[in-house]
């Protein structure tokens, strides 16, 4: 299908620019497991070709061109444009054709084989097409305005007076009549430079052997500068790197002194810690020590006071058993004097509380020894 078209009108002949392409079925697999319908260009007929060495869109121009050629399009005067493309393939063959030949001859010796200028395959094929033109217009006689105009383009461009890029910008025959303009005084009209082929290729030889020779001693002296700049660069990367050696070393050597001193500074301050801790142990024993001896002498006072209480309580009961022993003493002296008298000093239970008595009066006695 016909995906975009357009008629321009900036050349000469007025044309059309479309895009071609068709939408298929991609079959099952690894990457499409299930298939996949693409859109592909090289894949319809008048685009890919259908089996002929004709590709891209050429086959449509073709086809285009034979559609409209019928005779109910005829009146619209749409025709195929040159087959520059065909007639491009067919000089490049005609041309690899000639150069295998003369480089079969020269390999084998045939003096009468024309030589070949140095240079790339391309340049020497480029080289006998132009021969082949110049020839074919000189036996001719006279060239295509259009095909004389592209046959000095050509011959500037090899020559290296012609940049390509604004040939390419010069596509119609006004554009390329101007663009030859500018090279008349410098290099003759289309005729002239036709005419002067040869001589044009053997300056352009000997031009581009005499720059050859040129790269080759700047190349020589570049890559002598080369070796220079590396020598001096290897030169510099030693002693950058001795220096970054030199520089590590003494980096290291402080970076060792200071961890020497960290560790110094760490010790000294692990002494100090060590020494503020003993400090802190002894001021935390002494005030553990003046504690006990506080808890101490408090509970030597109230030891102290709980004996005098004691003593006290003991001198009282004393001085009330000293009180009780004189009043049973005195009790017991007038009981002795009363049983005395009644006669009853055998009486058991008298006997017994004269006992009592006298027991009474030896501790009265013991009392008066002690104090």
């Amino acid at each position: 299908m016909c995906v975009y078209l357009r008629y321009d009108l900036d050349e000469q002949s007025g044309h059309f620019h479309g895009l071609l392409s068709d939408r298929v079925f991609k079959e099952p697999s690894m990457r499409f497991a299930a298939g996949k319908w693409l859109y592909r260009t090289t894949h319809h007929r008048c685009v890919g070709g259908v089996g002929d060495e004709r590709r891209g869109y050429e086959v449509a121009q073709d086809v285009i061109a034979a559609w409209f050629s019928r005779d109910e399009y005829r009146r619209m005067n749409i025709v195929r444009g040159e087959q520059r493309a065909k007639a491009t393939r067919d000089a490049v063959k005609v041309a690899d054709a000639m150069l295998d030949e003369q480089s079969i001859r020269a390999f084998f010796g045939d003096t009468e084989a024309e030589p070949l200028p140095d240079g790339s395959t391309r340049a020497r094929r480029k080289w006998i097409m132009k021969k082949q033109a110049a020839e074919a217009a000189s036996r001719s006689g006279r060239l295509r305005k259009g095909a004389k105009q592209d046959l000095a383009l050509d011959l500037l461009e090899l020559i290296g007076a012609l940049d390509p890029q604004v040939r390419h910008r010069h596509q119609t025959q006004r554009a390329r009549d101007q663009l030859l303009m500018q090279f008349h005084e410098s290099h003759g009209t289309p005729e002239e430079l036709i005419r002067h082929a040869n001589d044009l290729l053997a300056g352009a030889v000997e031009k581009a052997r005499r720059d050859i020779g040129a790269a080759r001693e700047e190349a020589a002296q570049q890559a002598t500068a080369e070796l220079t700049a590396k020598d001096l660069q290897a030169a510099e990367r030693r002693a950058e790197a001795d220096c970054l050696a030199t520089l590590a070393r003494e980096e290291q050597d402080q970076r060792a002194a200071q961890q020497r001193r960290l560790e110094d500074d760490a010790a000294a301050r692990n002494r100090q810690a060590e020494d503020e801790a003993a400090i802190r142990k002894r001021l935390v024993e002494d005030r553990k020590a003046e504690a006990e001896r506080a808890r101490k002498a408090r509970a030597l006072a109230e030891y102290e006071e709980a004996l005098r209480e004691r003593e006290t309580e003991t001198e009282r009961k004393a001085k009330w058993l000293t009180e009780t022993i004189e009043e049973l003493r005195e009790l017991g002296v007038a009981i002795r004097s009363a049983a005395v008298k009644l006669g009853l000093l055998e009486v058991p239970f008298v006997r017994a509380a004269m006992q009592a008595l006298r027991k009474v009066d030896l501790i009265r006695q013991g009392r008066e020894r002690e104090r």
